[in-house]
């Protein structure tokens, strides 16, 4: 079987890594031919159009395409506004072999735009609670009054933000599902993903957790931490990019009611367009008097990374909410022990792995320090075996042979349905 990878993106992005890892596995096996194409846009559309029609002729010879897709974070990828409908479109003009496509960042999805009713009655839902409620402090209206176009139209003239940020996210739902029309399968890296996908109306859905990579650390715990100057030290560490939406503010709140030798780490640097928020973060840790016991790190390089996952004591995932995360992954990589908010997607893993995650509920400082302060004390050791199980599980070797399967079966299913021509029988009339 020949697959084909498209990587678009620049190569440290987050999705655009994920492919690239996928299509590095399938090399490695000998029974596949594997063709890969990049594309990394720039601000010259000229050069994109070429770039993307290059990259798809490329894949033209392929019996399948696997291809990558964030519903919230496409800047970095396909592009903003109709941008990455042209650029999926320009793709799919020129390359037309059986697509497959990993969908990531899966959170709310929104209604089908073609089915205009149900997409306009989403959009005037998400806003009207706010205005009805904003625009008319004073007064008890009747639903028939509230619904009046009038006071719908005085509503949106005095709170347009908000209906103009849904505007802006029709571009990138009409794109969503035009690309879900051309696919042959769509993967999601939960069940819960799975779930939220279910509210709109997509064909074959398979799941297949993130994929775990194999590290192999130079480097022991108290080596790590004598390099980083944290020996002495009980460190816990959030990795990634410093949003709102992972739980940072949480554990800051929570580190004022732990023990004084215990050290918080934010392994990672603000997220475009969050630096306001980093801001904020300094100046409650400056408030709370904990500044001294913070360390942010910025960027980190492959050596400093590991030298940070191996001096942690206890790895921190507070989010409040996520789809799938690359750090999770990277803390099971190195056999971390774990501690998360009770989602549904820490439920997946942990009927994976029993108890391979610990939880904490609910979301508040008082619970979260609570449950630090009593995993810190039973002690903690470097491995976690559970977490170790769980790694095995979910290593990358096993997880592309979930893919295989898939492709195989897509692949096997489209060549029953060509009809092959016969030669040499004279038919009959």
């Amino acid at each position: 079987m020949k697959l084909g990878y498209l990587h678009i993106g620049s190569p440290e992005h987050g999705v655009c890594r994920y492919g690239r890892l996928l299509a590095t596995e399938a090399r490695g096996l000998s029974t596949l031919s594997v063709i890969e194409a990049e594309v990394e846009l720039t601000l010259d559309h000229r050069q994109n159009r070429a770039e993307i029609i290059k990259a798809a002729r490329h894949l033209s010879s392929v019996d399948i395409v696997h291809l990558q897709y964030s519903i919230k974070n496409n800047k970095g990828l396909w592009g903003l506004g109709w941008t990455q409908l042209t650029h999926l479109r320009l793709f799919r003009q020129y390359c037309a072999q059986p697509l497959v496509v990993t969908l990531h960042d899966v959170y709310d999805l929104p209604p089908n735009p073609s089915k205009i009713p149900g997409y306009v009655s989403r959009i005037l839902h998400r806003c009207s609670p706010n205005l009805l409620a904003k625009g008319t402090p004073n007064k008890s209206l009747s639903q028939a009054e509230k619904l009046s176009l009038a006071n719908l139209l005085d509503s949106i003239r005095q709170y347009r933000w908000l209906v103009q940020g849904e505007i802006l996210r029709i571009p990138g739902d009409i794109s969503l599902y035009w690309l879900l029309r051309q696919v042959k399968l769509v993967f999601v890296s939960s069940e819960e993903e799975r779930r939220r996908l279910s509210q709109g109306d997509i064909g074959s859905t398979t799941v297949i957790p993130h994929f775990v990579e194999q590290r192999s650390p130079t480097l022991s715990k108290k080596e790590a931490q004598q390099a980083l100057n944290l020996h002495g030290f009980q460190v816990i560490t959030l990795l990634g990019f410093i949003h709102e939406r992972k739980g940072h503010q949480l554990l800051l709140k929570a580190l004022s009611q732990l023990p004084e030798q215990v050290i918080v780490v934010f392994a990672g640097g603000a997220s475009p367009g969050n630096e306001h928020f980093l801001k904020d973060l300094l100046a409650l840790a400056k408030t709370d008097g904990v500044e001294h016991r913070l360390r942010i790190t910025d960027y980190l390089s492959e050596v400093n990374l590991e030298r940070y996952l191996m001096a942690t004591d206890l790895a921190i995932c507070p989010f409040q909410s996520f789809a799938a995360s690359g750090s999770l992954s990277t803390w099971i990589s190195v056999g971390r022990s774990l501690l998360a908010f009770n989602l549904p997607q820490i439920a997946e893993y942990n009927r994976i792995e029993p108890d391979s995650i610990k939880t904490f509920q609910p979301y508040t400082p008082e619970a979260l320090a609570s449950e630090i302060k009593h995993l810190l004390s039973a002690g903690i050791k470097a491995e976690d075996i559970a977490v170790d199980r769980l790694k095995q599980r979910l290593l990358l070797p096993v997880t592309f042979n979930q893919h295989l399967v898939r492709y195989q079966q897509v692949v096997t299913a489209l060549n029953k349905t060509i009809v092959r021509p016969t030669h040499g029988i004279k038919p009959s009339y």
